[in-house]
């Protein structure tokens, strides 16, 4: 997995869901 930098968007809910 591509480890991206944490984006501030809608905490830590937005930090995963999109790369899983």
């Amino acid at each position: 997995m591509k480890k991206r930098k944490k984006k501030k968007k809608n905490g830590e809910a937005s930090l995963y869901p999109q790369s899983n």
